[in-house]
């Protein structure tokens, strides 16, 4: 699930134009059902606003805003707003193959966040471990 975003507020600007009423936001979920968002789970409300703000947050939880999106686009095709908003969407849900990472690069990009956040791997090394430019230890009396 993203946080609630610009265009999770644009296309709720759209949808609250285009199905204004409670009736229309109970049909888009029906619709969107099939796909992962229970009709039980979305609080109706009788103004539109609202009604489009929580069908919104439950389709995002559950990653199927490009399905609401989807039925909108196929409802209103000369709408293109929608049909960019689908691309952006899609683009961010879209997961990347297994196949086309780099293990090298994955591991080395894991390492330099875990450095960022712990600091260097050396630095917890036990001694017969470190680099042969470490310092030698000195002895506490």
């Amino acid at each position: 699930m993203t946080a609630w975003n610009s265009k999770l507020t644009e296309l709720k600007k759209i949808l609250v134009e285009l199905y204004p009423d409670k009736e229309d936001g109970v049909v888009m979920v029906d619709m969107a059902d099939m796909a992962g968002i229970p009709k039980g789970f979305v609080s109706f409300n009788n103004k539109s606003n609202i009604n489009w703000h929580n069908i919104l947050l439950e389709a995002n939880k559950r990653n199927r805003v490009k399905n609401i999106v989807q039925i909108a686009a196929d409802d209103f095709p000369e709408i293109t707003e929608l049909k960019s908003l689908f691309k952006e969407v899609e683009e961010k849900d879209s997961l990347r193959s297994i196949r086309n990472i780099n293990i090298e690069e994955y591991v080395r990009e894991q390492r330099e966040e875990r450095e960022k956040h712990v600091g260097s791997a050396d630095a917890f090394a036990p001694p017969s471990r470190l680099p042969a430019s470490a310092p030698p230890s000195k002895k506490l009396h």
